[in-house]
């Protein structure tokens, strides 16, 4: 399968069971804006429920706040974003196209310019002759692009009342640091935690979710003592030290050698790693990134060269996947140093240190952020559940199914009800099960519509993991035949030991 047909086939899927679609669809879409139908919130429920389960509900030290999304200009100044954050553009002279100029080198030349100048991308294009896709215009010489969505607080407009629409979730948890601090009686190290949605005037939105005008942040700004970077707590360490991954450092991309495999313990006895606690949350995000359901053989740690390397970051690695359209950042976790927190009390004149009472000396903490868009994570979520098969059944005849093989826990429904025909009593009876699943807080979809054969495709496309067919004979001994999704294997059972059955099979791991 070519990388083309497996996004026509993802995006096909996706809009036929009702996962995403194009945001205003009826009046031919809105580039960048994506709308999640019934299966697809539940499925972003499931992953947002289980980040909080992992990294909030499981620490005592991270504390979860939901803060607004438009924020005035001086919050944008501080953090820098009204200076650097910027993509580079080229235009065409003839039809005024805008192009991201990298994107559009990588896709002319298939080359890679993270790190170039505006000059150097510039002579790329010139030296190459690159056109407009569109009309084969000339374009104009490279040029920086701010992303950030401009509005107005109130009813006037002027420099007063300018303010933006957040582009990542992190500003406010360094804006509220005194207040979670104090009111969470919070001692170093700590986090605070948010989900919530950004927003970024991306140039060209392109690769379905991957990159989007409006997403969902999933974020954490760790706060750390400054000449306490490598001391992590041992529970903590023992859960990630032997997890093996493979990693990409600025010595092998120098060198242009494939990236190494590490154990954990390994990437910081060997320095491939300076802090301990950047790396203890790389790998705490690279273990729960696997827990999801990600295929750990399209993963790996990159490092950012020097001159790709935030102005903020001392270090700084993502976490990239092997999407059908290459090796792309998944993740990032960057070590942000004191760098927010004196931004933000230089601007805003208040102070942002804390006091360490064994020492009694007041420090500005440093920061680790993992940093993840959700919707890069459903992405290579759905590339690597995705899976198409043919067998031949009893009668020789060729069968073929469509399938997401999500893991039960993560599945938006997990298991499916169908009385065989659609009329009672075996409604009747299949609405007593469905009140049992919902009783014990299990996820379950109903269709009595079509044939089983049908229905079983059906929930097979959304990844759903189980179903429960209710027939004849269950009206005779109480029992209904359960089908397991990946083997499609069928075994009946009492429907007495339903629960029990399904809470052995469908829970976090």
């Amino acid at each position: 399968m070519t990388n083309e047909t497996m996004m026509d086939k993802l995006v096909a899927l996706c809009a036929r069971r009702g996962i995403v679609f194009p945001a205003a669809e009826i009046y031919g879409g809105a580039a960048g804006f994506y709308d999640y139908g019934p299966v697809g919130v539940t499925l972003k429920n499931r992953l947002r429920e289980f980040w909080r389960q992992e990294f909030i509900l499981k620490m005592e030290n991270v504390y979860e706040i939901e803060s607004a999304i438009v924020l005035p200009r001086i919050v944008w100044e501080a953090s820098g974003h009204l200076a650097g954050f910027t993509d580079v553009l080229v235009e065409c002279k003839k039809c005024h196209l805008r192009l991201r100029a990298d994107h559009l080198i990588q896709d002319t030349l298939n080359i890679v310019t993270d790190g170039k100048t505006l000059d150097e991308l510039s002579a790329i294009i010139n030296e190459n002759n690159i056109r407009c896709p569109n009309c084969k215009g000339e374009l104009t010489s490279a040029q920086k692009f701010n992303l950030m969505f401009k509005t107005h607080v109130g009813a006037t407009e002027s420099s007063e009342s300018e303010a933006f629409l957040r582009p990542e979730t992190a500003q406010s948890m360094f804006l509220d640091f005194r207040r979670i601090q104090d009111a969470m009686r919070a001692k170093l190290p700590f986090g605070i935690a948010q989900m919530g949605h950004s927003y970024r005037n991306e140039i060209s939105p392109r690769n379905f979710l991957f990159r989007l005008r409006e997403f969902e942040h999933l974020e954490i700004e760790f706060f750390i003592h400054p000449d306490q970077k490598n001391d992590v707590p041992d529970d903590l360490w023992d859960k990630v030290k032997d997890l093996e991954v493979l990693a990409h450092s600025i010595e092998t991309q120098e060198k242009d050698t494939p990236p190494k495999t590490y154990k954990g313990y390994e990437l910081f006895d060997k320095g491939v790693f300076t802090c301990k606690w950047l790396l203890y949350w790389t790998l705490a995000s690279y273990k729960w990134l696997s827990r999801v359901g990600l295929d750990t053989n399209r993963l790996r740690l990159r490092q950012h060269m020097p001159n790709e390397r935030a102005h903020y970051a001392a270090d700084c690695w993502d976490i990239e996947f092997q999407y059908s359209f290459g090796w792309k950042e998944l993740q990032g976790i960057a070590d942000r140093t004191d760098y927010d927190l004196k931004r933000h009390a230089e601007f805003s004149g208040k102070i942002l240190d804390y006091h360490v009472a064994e020492e009694n000396i007041k420090v500005v903490p440093h920061v680790i952020e993992p940093s993840s868009g959700l919707e890069r994570i459903i992405m290579a979520l759905l590339e690597s559940s995705y899976f198409e098969e043919t067998w031949q059944d009893e009668k020789n005849e060729k069968q073929e199914r469509t399938i997401f093989k999500f893991n039960s826990y993560i599945a938006p429904f997990q298991v499916a009800v169908f009385p065989l025909m659609g009329k009672d009593p075996l409604v009747e009876r299949a609405r007593e099960v469905c009140s049992i699943l919902s009783h014990n807080s299990i996820w379950y979809v109903y269709d009595a519509k079509s044939s089983i054969g049908r229905r079983y495709r059906r929930v097979d496309e959304i990844g759903v993991p189980f179903a429960v067919t209710i027939d004849y004979q269950t009206l005779e001994d109480n029992t209904v035949t359960i089908r397991e999704r990946d083997s499609m294997k069928q075994e009946r059972y009492p429907i007495q030991e339903l629960v029990e059955y399904f809470k052995t099979r469908i829970r976090y791991v």
